[in-house]
C-alpha cells in the first residue's frame, strides 16, 4: 500500500496599507457598489472589508466625547 501525502504550500497573511483600506472604506461608503461587489473586485473577503468599515465607524466616534457635562441648577 502506498501512503501519499499532500502538502499545502505555506501561504503568508497578506498585508494591506493605511492607504488601501482608507481607499476602499471610502468606496463603500460613497459609491453605489455593494460592500460585497468591492470586495470581490479587490480580491478580498467581504467580512474584512466589513470589519475595516466598522473599525473607520469606531474611529470616527472615538473623536467625540461619550459623556457630555450637563450643569444642572443646584438645589436649595
Amino acid at each position: 500500500m502506498n501512503n501519499v501525502s499532500v502538502t499545502r504550500p505555506y501561504r503568508k497573511r497578506r498585508q494591506y496599507t493605511p492607504e488601501f483600506k482608507a481607499r476602499l472604506v471610502a468606496e463603500s461608503q460613497h459609491s453605489g457598489k455593494s460592500v460585497s461587489r468591492i470586495a470581490l473586485d479587490n480580491d478580498l473577503n467581504t467580512n474584512l472589508l466589513r470589519r475595516w468599515i466598522n473599525e473607520s465607524k469606531e474611529m470616527d466616534q472615538g473623536s467625540s466625547p461619550a459623556f457630555v457635562p450637563i450643569r444642572l441648577p443646584a438645589t436649595v
